[in-house]
């Protein structure tokens, strides 16, 4: 993953916590599902979620739990500046 990819998923975790968002989780698996969110909208095989749980010391469901939190707010999660590959839509269709 590419340092502007990190900074992009640091500015969503950043979101995350303006937004309380996930309120008493391990800033880890804020910090995953981030990174798990963008993989997604990217449409990236790597990192895999397992990789990204493996990566931050947590269960793979832990990711996708912190993900399943911030899906009625992925809209307001991607920066302005960003276009990402998938469609929001798309994302949140695939996780209902």
């Amino acid at each position: 993953m590419k340092y502007a990819h990190l900074s992009i998923c640091k500015e969503i975790a950043v979101k995350v916590t303006e937004l309380e968002i996930g309120q008493g989780k391990q800033p880890q698996t804020l910090a995953g599902a981030a990174i798990f969110f963008f993989t997604l909208m990217n449409d990236m095989a790597n990192p895999s979620c397992f990789e990204i749980a493996n990566s931050v010391d947590l269960a793979e469901q832990t990711i996708r739990g912190g993900f399943r939190e911030m899906i009625d707010h992925l809209d307001e999660l991607v920066p302005k500046f960003y276009k990402p590959i998938k469609s929001i839509e798309d994302i949140k269709r695939g996780y209902y």
